[in-house]
């Protein structure tokens, strides 16, 4: 018989994976909120996407968000 009060395996498992995607979705917003080279407009898109799609938006803002801005801001210098 098993305890109920500990925690099995896949119980342990699913919440590491749980708090790694909230990490990931934290250290995503702010990465986006630091970059200065989108508009207003153009950050709360990135935003609605990283919170309603958080690994999809997170994982698309990594790849290709924060190079986007960076070459923008690149050959603009």
């Amino acid at each position: 018989m098993t305890n109920p009060l500990v925690p099995t395996h896949w119980e342990l498992t699913v919440t590491a994976i749980g708090l790694l995607l909230v990490v990931l979705a934290i250290a995503t917003v702010v990465s986006l909120a630091r970059n200065r080279n989108y508009t207003p407009v153009q950050r709360l898109l990135w935003l609605l996407v990283i919170i309603f799609a958080p690994i999809v938006g997170s994982v698309l803002w990594l790849l290709v968000g924060r190079r986007t801005g960076t070459q923008r801001h690149n050959a603009t210098a």
